[in-house]
């Protein structure tokens, strides 16, 4: 595998943005030393903020409806704040994309990074004209690219490999983050499936963590068992609509990750509501909506 390339994300906001620099400040102000990973209840979807210790905070995708993210993110942010220093999204299947669109025109944001952009996608020239509606640029990044959020958190892309897009499916070509805060890490795997989760468990990348955020909605074509044990979480998250009408979350991927983490440490957005695991970077604390 070649070298990490490192992203400070001060540096790689003054690259897209002219006003970044001061957004970063701004933003990084209001931290209380911990950090926060939400896990948002946005029905049959996917939509993560993140916040680090010193208040900096990354979107990773938006859920299914245009005011998916827009609504629960004014629960989780501070009264009255319309900013946010990244907008990651992992692929543009629109029960991941859809909701971001709201975000890039009411939300200040200070860049955009994205997986795969097909121009074959559904959502592609929606997901273009609200990038240039709002003035921004979209960095493409690959497994190999490590970002640096401040405070001793990082972030490193797992996935897409390097020239792999013409040869995967959209969902084995999401983006994959693995976030780190000393002792803890969370693992965002989108909506990979099989082939993927393959590749990493037998490539050279760390992929073992702390929490997995089960990819594909609990789907029966990922969480599969080499993929669990490589991972070794000691609790998972399924973000998934109430009744929906894939049958999601698959009763065997259920099964298989309750053997691994226990049930009282598998957490569902259809039953739980939104899950928020807070962490020190030694201890980690979880807090649900129900």
């Amino acid at each position: 595998m070649e070298p990490a390339k490192i992203v400070p994300i001060a540096l790689l906001a003054v690259a897209v943005a002219v006003a970044a620099a001061a957004l970063w400040w701004q933003v990084g102000s209001g931290g209380d030393g911990d950090l926060h990973v939400y896990f948002f209840d946005v029905g049959q979807g996917d939509s993560v903020l993140i916040v680090t210790p010193e208040g900096r905070q990354v979107l990773v995708d938006g859920g299914p409806k245009g005011d998916s993210a827009v609504r629960v993110l004014s629960g989780a942010m501070p009264r009255g704040d319309r900013s946010l220093d990244l907008v990651v999204m992992t692929h543009l299947d629109s029960d991941h994309s859809r909701g971001l669109l709201d975000v890039l025109d009411r939300y200040r944001v200070g860049a955009v990074l994205a997986g795969p952009e097909s121009p074959d996608a559904a959502m592609y020239a929606q997901w273009q004209a609200g990038l240039e509606r709002n003035r921004l640029e979209v960095v493409p990044v690959h497994q190999g690219y490590r970002l640096d959020l401040g405070s001793g958190v990082m972030a490193a892309v797992l996935n897409p490999r390097p020239g792999s897009s013409d040869r995967v499916s959209a969902n084995d070509g999401a983006l994959v983050l693995r976030v780190t805060y000393g002792d803890v890490s969370f693992l965002l795997t989108a909506d990979i499936e099989a082939e993927a989760e393959a590749v990493l468990a037998a490539g050279g990348a760390v992929i073992q963590s702390t929490v997995l955020k089960a990819a594909h909605h609990g789907s029966k074509t990922s969480s599969t068992a080499g993929f669990v044990d490589a991972v070794a979480p000691a609790a998972a998250v399924i973000s998934v609509g109430q009744s929906n009408s894939f049958g999601h979350p698959n009763d065997e991927v259920l099964g298989r990750l309750i053997r691994q983490t226990g049930s009282e440490n598998l957490y569902r957005t259809d039953r739980d509501g939104q899950v928020e695991f807070v962490t020190d970077g030694l201890e980690l604390w979880v807090n649900t909506e129900r």
